[in-house]
Formats: structure tokens, C-alpha cells, sequence
């Protein structure tokens, strides 16, 4: 399948998608296309909301001001999510081995970049996406909008991250249950525990 077909393919049947990586030989450099893909359309999103001064909806953990952390985001955004991304690559691979089984790095690279960049896709990026187009438009202004999400948009907002951070967590489970070998309920558990592993610091630095 192409690089597209198999996005979709996660999307629709992710079982029978992240099974198809044991016999597809481009399996690392979809996973990577994958990562790509979102980390460029997300710059492009926060170069938008740097040109428009659109600040971020709150302060990282580092010592910038909200109003002046996009313009650092977009340097270290992409190393970040890399790193999440082998890290958590790196775990299942030892856990793999461990419960003797022979799954390749690169297959579970493939499962963890598509389980982790769909999602986001999606949802996060989508929607902001959107508010940047109408931003660079000027159809509305980047404080109206952010007044808007923190204020009557607030339920909207939530309700899209929460979604996406579910659907990870789902597809995070399938790829330990494949991966691993494990059962169903350990996957689902191991899913949650990968998540975290991944969410918490992107949670932490990127806004």
C-alpha cells in the first residue's frame, strides 16, 4: 500500500493496518513520512501564529512568556516528538524481547509514529489548522479567538483533545497487544501507560 492508502487504512481498520508492517519493507519510512507530515503542517501553523502574534493558551514549563513561546516551539517541536517517538519505540522493542518475541524496530516504529501522528492529525492539528487560515485571513483576530477557547469554546476545546488523547491511547494499545503479545486488557493497560510516557512531556512543552 501507498503511504496514504495506509494512513487511511489506520483510521478505518488500525488492527488490520498495523498487522500489514510485518510484510511492508517501507514500513520505517511510512512511520517516518507519518511524523513528517504532521510536523510540517504544524510549523507552517505556528509560523502563521507567529507572523499574526497569535500567543499560546498557556505557558510551558519553560521560563518564555505564552506570547513569545510559538517562536521557540517551532525549533524544538520536531527533536521533541522525535525523541517521544523512539522512546516509546525503544520500550516495546525491550518488552518485545523480553516476552520473547521477535518483532522488528522498524515495525514498531511504524505503529507508534502512525498510532501517535493520526490522532493529532485529526484532531489537534486539524482544528488548529483551521483557526490559523482564518487567522492569516483575517476573518478573526488571534485574541477573539483565544478569548473564545478559554472562555465559550472551552468545551470544544477539551472535547477535540480529549478525543485525540483516547484515540491514541486506543491505537497505543493495539501496537502493544501486536507487539508485545500480550492480552487484550495489558495491552489496554500498557496503552495508557505509553501515553503518558508520551503525553506528559509534550504536554509540558508544547502549547
Amino acid at each position: 500500500m501507498t503511504f496514504w492508502q495506509t494512513f487511511i487504512q489506520v483510521i478505518i481498520n488500525p488492527l488490520a493496518a498495523f498487522q500489514q508492517f510485518r510484510e511492508d519493507n517501507q514500513a520505517a519510512r511510512k512511520g517516518l513520512l507519518a511524523l513528517l507530515l504532521v510536523l510540517g503542517v504544524y510549523t507552517v501553523i505556528l509560523v502563521i501564529f507567529i507572523l499574526r502574534d497569535y500567543p499560546a493558551l498557556a505557558p510551558s514549563i519553560l521560563p518564555i512568556a505564552a506570547e513569545d513561546l510559538y517562536r521557540y516551539q517551532v525549533w524544538y517541536q520536531g527533536p521533541l516528538f522525535f525523541v517521544a517517538t523512539l522512546l516509546l519505540t525503544g520500550i516495546l522493542t525491550q518488552l518485545t524481547r523480553a516476552n520473547g518475541q521477535t518483532e522488528r524496530f522498524a515495525v514498531v516504529f511504524a505503529r507508534v509514529s502512525f498510532a501517535t501522528t493520526v490522532p493529532f492529525a485529526l484532531t489537534t492539528m486539524m482544528v488548529e489548522l483551521v483557526i490559523a487560515i482564518l487567522v492569516l485571513a483575517g476573518f478573526c483576530q488571534p485574541q477573539a479567538v483565544l478569548g473564545w477557547l478559554t472562555g465559550e469554546g472551552a468545551l470544544f476545546a477539551n472535547a477535540y483533545q480529549l478525543a485525540g488523547i483516547l484515540w491514541i491511547i486506543g491505537l497505543l494499545a493495539i501496537t502493544a497487544r501486536l507487539s508485545v503479545g500480550v492480552r487484550w486488557w495489558l495491552g489496554i493497560v500498557l496503552g495508557v501507560v505509553l501515553a503518558g510516557i508520551y503525553g506528559v512531556p509534550i504536554g509540558l512543552f508544547i502549547r
